[in-house]
């Protein structure tokens, strides 16, 4: 079961690892191992998930760095490490930390998954079209995109949907997978995929909705001629 973090306050948590690294260095003097090596476990990964949950990513990894010098078979810390360096974009480390936890612990499933998952990035985009659009055509806007999306290289398709009525359009969300998390090949396959959709729905007689305003004008209806002159003639009604 994975470890909890316990969010504490900061200057307890500076505190808490200053007295541990003192307790370490003075137990290494006297006897030349840690006297508080498996409490010191314990700690120093719950001491990086709390850290982590501050957004103090750089001291989280100090913490599981230190786990790892305590006992360099910890699988949570690798996993923990591979998980800060994925959010950081540092995939190099990223992976060598999943991989480290696998190595040791062949049937870690956690570490599997993102392991696979800083191999991918996952794309969701929205495209809006016009309320006047008609209904056989609204249902094919998910096969049409499905279709762009599964011809594209590096991509695994996940999803198409009429998602919600907005404000001036019909908007239908998207999502898929590409199996290479370089932003540039990423903007490179979206490109495609715009221009794709672009073409195809010109084809097809699909407009792309765009921000429209309808004002109600309400027509001004004249006072009767009567009326008017009698306000502005006061003298006739006497």
């Amino acid at each position: 079961m994975p470890l909890q973090p316990i969010l504490m306050p900061q200057n307890f948590i500076n505190s808490l690892a200053t007295c541990l690294t003192a307790i370490q260095e003075k137990g290494r003097r006297l006897s030349g191992h840690d006297p508080l090596s498996s409490l010191n476990l314990d700690i120093y990964l719950k001491l990086g998930n709390s850290l982590h949950e501050l957004g103090k990513s750089n001291e989280a990894i100090d913490a599981y760095e230190n786990a790892l010098a305590i006992d360099p078979n910890c699988t949570e810390a690798y996993l923990y490490l591979g998980n800060i360096y994925k959010m950081q974009k540092i995939l190099g480390k990223a992976v060598a930390a999943y991989r480290c936890a696998i190595r040791i612990r062949p049937n870690f499933a956690e570490a599997y998954h993102n392991l696979g998952a800083a191999f991918e990035r996952r794309v969701v985009f929205t495209i809006g079209v016009l309320y006047q659009t008609p209904h056989e055509m609204l249902s094919q806007i998910p096969e049409m995109i499905y279709k762009i999306i599964e011809n594209k290289a590096q991509v695994r398709f996940d999803r198409a949907h009429f998602k919600e009525y907005g404000d001036y359009s019909l908007k239908f969300e998207v999502v898929y997978w590409i199996q290479n998390p370089d932003y540039n090949v990423y903007m490179d396959i979206q490109q495609g995929i715009n221009l794709d959709i672009f073409k195809q729905f010109h084809e097809a007689g699909i407009e792309f909705a765009y921000p429209t305003q309808t004002l109600l004008l309400q027509p001004h209806q004249p006072k009767s001629h009567s009326a008017f002159t009698s306000a502005s003639n006061p003298a006739s009604s006497s």
